[in-house]
């Protein structure tokens, strides 16, 4: 038993050590500023990632603390926000986008129940993400390097870089097109971001981790088509599968889709469905043909301006050719307080049941602060308590700490 906790030990750390390897700036709570849709900030027209020049400016006016007191809405933005701080102009056109990204964090784990701990310094991302674009059509993608975890977006063998878990990975690489009289649909077709949820930065919190969604490594090739206006937005993808993951058998093909509606300029309600079908199971290593079925609900609400409530209910169904069928579920309720302009108070509660019918539920809660005390910097700290089914039918019980350092040029 102690051995076996021993070992749910490690891969806690590992999931945790990818709570924040993702490309960043997936902030649901910016909707406190009545920003609904995301194509404005983001050149992922469904948000996170690569941000434009406008995202930029409103990270410098909106994001950052505000030193110089007065409305943030106005102050000048100066160049202190644009690409290496305004030592190199890119161009005013938008037709180059470039943003080297690095994350690194001390993370501390403890099992509650045997006191078996573990501490490591961190480097989760290191990434450049780019893109050009040419009248109505687009190039963009990423490149970067990890020293553990996000294999689904490795491009490298583990053993290219000496080992150790070294990979070169690139999260995201597409082309596209703008269409539409205001270029407000896009197609796009490549390794882009599963569009299910609510897409944010803590990819380890059961909703995103039980459904594959995260924005970390669960990217999948194919064709997405996105479209953004004042009172809804939707994105739609057909699935060929992660190119990442070997042999094909494991390579899920299907459908994803979520979809917005903007009730008032401070609420936001979502629905999200996904299908995918494989020739084996990735969980059990099973030959055989494996089907996994989501469906979603979201909502981000600001209630004041210094109050963002967001929440996600997922429903899971997974059935593999001659095992059990599983339903399950998965949910989290979100709470984030902003008293003071850049520096935010995260409260987080978490629970899971993948196999209803059986006593694996499990409950966590988090309690985070971030401060964006810079323009292109912020830091973060998170506790994280969960308890869960340990698989031999008694309940693990773990703790940990999480200090981060974040920073894109």
């Amino acid at each position: 038993m102690h051995r076996l906790r021993f070992w749910l030990l490690r891969i806690v750390v590992a999931a945790l050590f990818l709570l924040k390897a993702a490309p960043a700036q997936a902030y649901p709570w910016m909707i406190r500023h009545e920003y609904t849709t995301c194509n404005q900030c983001h050149a992922d027209p469904s948000g996170g990632g690569l941000l434009t020049a406008y995202g930029r400016m409103q990270g410098t006016i909106l994001l950052a603390s505000n030193y110089k007191g007065g409305a943030a809405e106005e102050q000048e933005p100066g160049t202190i926000g644009d690409f290496l701080f305004g030592a190199i102009k890119l161009p005013e056109s938008g037709s180059v986008l470039l943003q080297p990204e690095i994350r690194t964090a001390r993370l501390y784990t403890r099992d509650l129940d045997t006191g078996a701990d573990d501490s490591r310094t961190l480097i989760m991302q290191a990434d450049l993400l780019g893109q050009i674009r040419v009248d109505r059509f687009r190039a963009n993608g990423g490149i970067g390097f990890v020293n553990s975890g996000a294999r689904g977006a490795s491009i490298t063998k583990d053993t290219a870089l000496g080992g150790d878990g070294n990979a070169i990975v690139s999260r995201t690489h597409w082309v596209g097109v703008d269409l539409g009289k205001d270029e407000d649909t896009t197609v796009r077709a490549g390794r882009i971001n599963l569009p299910y949820g609510i897409r944010s930065i803590e990819h380890t919190a059961w909703v995103r981790s039980t459904t594959r969604t995260d924005i970390n490594a669960s990217q999948q090739y194919g064709i997405a088509l996105a479209h953004n206006e004042e009172k809804y937005r939707f994105e739609a993808m057909a699935i060929a599968g992660n190119f990442s993951v070997s042999p094909d058998l494991y390579r899920e093909r299907g459908f994803v889709g979520f979809a917005e509606w903007f009730a008032k300029p401070n609420l936001a309600l979502g629905a999200s469905a996904l299908i995918t079908l494989a020739g084996g199971s990735v969980d059990n290593g099973t030959r055989a043909d494996t089907r996994r079925t989501l469906s979603g609900l979201t909502m981000r609400w600001a209630v004041k301006k210094a109050l963002v409530i967001s929440s996600e209910t997922d429903l899971t169904f997974a059935t593999t050719r001659g095992l059990e069928k599983k339903y399950g579920f998965a949910g989290l309720v979100q709470a984030d307080l902003e008293p003071w302009q850049g520096l935010h108070f995260l409260a987080m509660a978490e629970t899971k049941n993948l196999n209803l019918g059986t006593n694996l539920q499990g409950f966590g809660g988090w309690l985070g602060a971030q401060w964006f005390f810079f323009p292109h910097f912020d830091i973060r700290g998170d506790v994280v308590v969960r308890t869960e089914d340990s698989g031999s039918g008694s309940r693990f019980d773990s703790l940990a700490f999480l200090a981060q350092l974040h920073a894109y040029l």
